[in-house]
């Protein structure tokens, strides 16, 4: 079961400390753009901002939660950082997959096998490189075999 983390003693420190960095980061962001209220939310630094005001409160309490929700939020954030690395390189739907299973593979290695987290680019290569000989379709495997390794 996670912990409180309400209860933590560093919780409302470090909660207002960053609170008080968005507002700061806020106060920038309206210095910098000089436009009036209407334009200046449209602006991209202003969404920054704001996704930040969102998402810093959330892994706050994610972190002071700790254990499963941790692995979750983790990975939450690594599968969207492949879809997101995905759609920029245009890897293929295969190679995205194993991308995608690799990330939770790793996290389960790195919280439970510890001592066989290193192996783990090392498996991920052979995975990749096996993927279009055990399919089949090698034509351009080279470039979704990279940009994957990459």
């Amino acid at each position: 079961m996670p912990n409180d983390p309400l209860n933590h003693p560093l919780f409302w420190p470090v909660a207002l400390r960053i609170a008080g960095l968005l507002l700061l980061g806020l106060l920038g962001v309206i210095a910098v753009e000089r436009k009036p209220w209407k334009q200046l939310k449209t602006s991209t630094l202003f969404l920054r901002v704001k996704s930040w005001a969102f998402i810093a409160p959330l892994f706050i309490v994610t972190l002071f939660a700790g254990g499963f929700v941790v692995f979750l939020f983790a990975a939450f954030v690594g599968l969207q950082g492949v879809a997101e690395y995905v759609r920029l390189a245009s890897v293929e739907r295969r190679y995205a997959t194993l991308m995608g299973a690799w990330t939770v593979v790793g996290l389960l290695v790195a919280a439970f096998g510890r001592r066989y987290f290193l192996f783990l680019p090392l498996g991920f290569f052979m995975l990749l490189t096996m993927a279009p000989i055990l399919s089949g379709q090698v034509r351009g495997a080279h470039r979704q075999v990279s940009a994957s390794i990459f």
